[in-house]
Order: C-alpha cells, then sequence, then structure tokens
C-alpha cells in the first residue's frame, strides 16, 4: 500500500474540479496549479495533522469531570511487545461519551502489570495528563 503516493492523482483530481467550478477565473486555476502536493509534502502535512489530532486528543480528556482508560497489550511480528491505551470520557463542552485511541507505546522489558503500570504512569506524566481524574483502568477483553 501506497499511502502518500497517490498526490499526483489527488491533485489531478482538484485541478479539474477547479476549472470546472472557476472555469473564468484562471488565475483561480494557477494558484491551485502551483499548490506543490508531492509525496513528501502529504507525508509532512500528515505528521502535522495527526500531531495536531493527538493534541487535541490530549486536551480532550482534561475538560472531562473523569476518564477511564483501557490497555490492550500484545506483541507484533517482531515479537516486540506495545501497549495500546483507549481513553473513554464525557466531554463537558459536547456532552458526548468518547472513546479513542490515545496512543501506542512499545515495551522494553517484560510485559507483566507492573512493567504495564509504570509505562502507563510515565506517559501521563510526560504528556500532562491528569491521573487524578483516572476513575477507572480496565484491560481489554479479547473474545475468541
Amino acid at each position: 500500500m501506497k499511502p502518500f503516493t497517490d498526490a499526483d492523482i489527488v491533485k489531478e483530481c482538484m485541478l479539474q474540479s477547479v476549472n470546472v467550478l472557476f472555469e473564468n477565473k484562471k488565475e483561480i486555476v494557477e494558484t491551485f496549479r502551483h499548490i506543490p502536493i508531492s509525496a513528501s509534502t502529504n507525508t509532512r502535512n500528515t505528521e502535522v495533522l495527526a500531531k495536531d489530532n493527538h493534541n487535541q486528543l490530549k486536551q480532550d480528556p482534561s475538560t472531562a469531570d473523569f476518564y477511564s482508560i483501557a490497555l490492550d497489550e500484545s506483541c507484533d511480528i517482531t515479537n516486540i511487545s506495545q501497549l495500546i491505551i483507549y481513553v473513554r470520557y464525557l466531554s463537558n463542552i459536547s456532552g458526548t461519551f468518547y472513546k479513542e485511541l490515545l496512543t501506542l507505546l512499545l515495551l522494553s522489558g517484560t510485559s507483566k502489570g507492573n512493567d504495564l503500570y509504570n509505562t502507563v504512569v510515565l506517559y501521563f506524566e510526560t504528556e500532562n495528563l491528569n491521573l487524578k481524574k483516572l476513575s477507572l483502568l480496565q484491560p481489554m477483553v479479547h473474545q475468541r
């Protein structure tokens, strides 16, 4: 799969749309034609959006009265243990419940309960997330 290399196709579609929408305004068409949409630009923009999304996700639970997290630990094909943290909270702003993927962390060493706990606490401290608002910690249950 090549997620960032289809930029030329996207740009061509965008230019066709602009030509139809603004056929009498050549300066607008030329402005769109000069927008850089290379694979590296797409990668950079995606990284910026992902970082902004993660920062927003870290801020939203802090506006809630309480939140809970769910943990899921597994190994990838290279046998590296990974810990996924989901966050659940009721937004005081929208009044909506959210369940979002907060982060994926690599675990060094073992994946015993104490290691998972220390990894979660370190992540929350590093990201300035308030552990006092944490009301529930539950493991993810896999159904087979």
